[in-house]
């Protein structure tokens, strides 16, 4: 696959560019909370700076309905001033942004209403893309988080441009996730171990079969080992949380990926979530039905260290327990802090999910690469790659 162009690549000086961002961060009473998106797009927004484009900020907020005034993009702008050191026009239609950009100074930044006011923008309408795209000469994108959907501003507008770019934070993401998607032609090949918790199969199907072709090997956890362990023959069915419908799908992964796919040896047990009388540690083939299983014992967080000692690369995904509950989040913190180790280690460890994200905690520091990008860091792994990323690489010198 070709490399993406960045704009270390394109001289875009007195150039107007269409840069897709993902600035839709969390509010409270009007007021933002966590300016982490904009601090990973503030490498890609300083460049263009730095290199005197004409720049048209493009971003979402939430998921309106209609023009909602508490979802305008407005309330950005002196976040934007403050981190660009320059005033930031704002435009609230097309119209004023077509006018902007033409009569603006070369470096300036002009940000655009929230796309998603414009019902256009998620039908991926064509003439609202061509509009969009006629504006303006380059085509980034700095929004992996968005990039799963062929949304116009991140799918159709870039078809109707010539020049289409990552933002740093863009490729910086594409290149970890590459590392495992793209490993047939390594040699030797590389022990990629993935570590897949949450608490239904149903929901990751997909993922699993993915990662079974990419993995050396993978671990599994959470709520969706007890189907695997129900299907194994291991787990009596109980009170643990299974799914029933899914005990075929489970079967057949076994049956295909016997030698890959590892499961859970001991578990956490309760008799009851909220106010438990017993919890204590049994071998799973030892758990009673009567109780639930609902964190990995020692033997497996041993069992995990041990093949996490192993890997060139480590992938996480989902909790290995019952994280929302204390103390049945222990398996997962431990699991963030063999992978802290494995990383100062020299392994390169991947993570990613918003649940992962809450069980790493301060730790979240200590990996190679944290995603925050949610359902587009899942489908990367399913699909290896995205519509909005693999645009990128078509049509472009």
């Amino acid at each position: 696959m070709n490399n993406l162009l960045s704009l270390d690549d394109i001289d875009v000086s007195g150039k107007k560019v269409f840069l897709r961002v993902d600035l839709n961060m969390p509010m409270k009473d009007g007021q933002i909370q966590d300016v982490s998106r904009l601090d990973a797009s503030i490498k890609t927004l300083k460049a263009l700076k730095e290199k005197s484009a004409r720049t048209l900020v493009v971003t979402h907020m939430g998921r309106p309905k209609e023009k909602e005034s508490s979802l305008s993009t407005h309330v950005l702008l002196p976040f934007l001033k403050e981190a660009l050191d320059i005033d930031v026009m704002f435009a609230a239609t097309v119209d004023n942004a077509k006018t902007s950009l033409e009569s603006c100074n070369d470096g300036d930044f002009i940000l655009l209403e929230n796309i998603r006011f414009w019902k256009e923008e998620e039908q991926g309408d064509s003439n609202f893309s061509k509009e969009l795209a006629n504006m303006c000469d380059v085509y980034v994108n700095e929004a992996f988080s968005v990039s799963h959907r062929k949304h116009a501003s991140v799918y159709t507008i870039p078809k109707h441009m010539d020049t289409r770019i990552a933002g740093y934070n863009l490729m910086h993401e594409v290149s970890y996730l590459q590392q495992l998607c793209h490993t047939t032609d390594t040699t030797p090949p590389k022990f990629i171990l993935s570590l897949v918790g949450g608490s239904k199969v149903s929901t990751k199907m997909k993922l699993l079969e993915s990662l079974l072709t990419m993995s050396k090997l993978v671990v599994l956890g959470g709520g969706m080992a007890n189907t695997f362990l129900v299907a194994a023959g291991k787990l009596k069915p109980g009170n643990s949380f299974y799914e029933n419908d899914f005990l075929d799908d489970a079967r057949d992964l076994l049956s295909r990926y016997p030698l890959k796919i590892l499961l859970p040896i001991d578990g956490v047990v309760t008799d009851s979530l909220d106010n438990p009388n017993t919890t204590m540690a049994l071998d799973i083939v030892n758990v009673p039905a009567k109780y639930s299983v609902v964190d990995i014992g020692p033997k497996t967080i041993q069992m995990i260290k041990d093949k996490c000692s192993l890997a060139h690369t480590i992938l996480w995904n989902g909790p290995f327990g019952v994280f929302e509950n204390p103390p049945f989040h222990s398996g997962s913190r431990h699991i963030a802090a063999i992978l802290a180790e494995a990383t100062r280690e020299g392994t390169t460890t991947i993570a990613g999910g918003g649940d992962t994200l809450a069980c790493l905690g301060p730790l979240k520091d200590d990996l190679s690469f944290v995603s925050t990008a949610g359902g587009a860091f899942l489908e990367y792994l399913e699909e290896c790659t995205l519509p909005g990323v693999q645009i990128l690489y078509e049509n472009y010198v």
